[in-house]
């Protein structure tokens, strides 16, 4: 038997440290940045899609992203996507968590297995 014990402190006002508002035309590329391809340099696994910016696969309006996935050939591919990310743009100050972690502590009681 292995008993296990959590302890996890949250702050009772917790602070937002980062909205996207869709509020424009198009993706404000300096909040996202994009995946283009199939994956195949590295950052994939084994797509079926090919990833583009295009605006048949991508758009934003009324507030709302917009991210299809069609069926057609692109790239060597048999459907297109868009794949957005935050990669290099931000950074969180970790001071400011808005939890303290303690990570379990176990111990096995009971016979020996084995």
């Amino acid at each position: 038997m292995l008993l296990a014990g959590f302890h996890l402190s949250v702050r009772a006002d917790p602070q937002l440290v980062w909205s996207e508002e869709f509020d424009g035309n198009s993706v404000n590329v300096n909040n996202w940045t994009f995946d283009i391809g199939n994956g195949s340099g590295g950052w994939g696994n084994n797509e079926l899609e090919y990833y583009t910016t295009r605006p048949e696969n991508l758009y934003v309006t009324n507030g709302l992203l917009h991210i299809v996935a069609r069926q057609e050939s692109y790239g060597g591919k048999n459907y297109t996507s868009a794949k957005l990310k935050t990669t290099g743009l931000f950074s969180k100050n970790t001071a400011a968590s808005s939890s303290v972690q303690n990570y379990p502590k176990a111990r096995a009681i009971g016979r020996r297995c084995g």
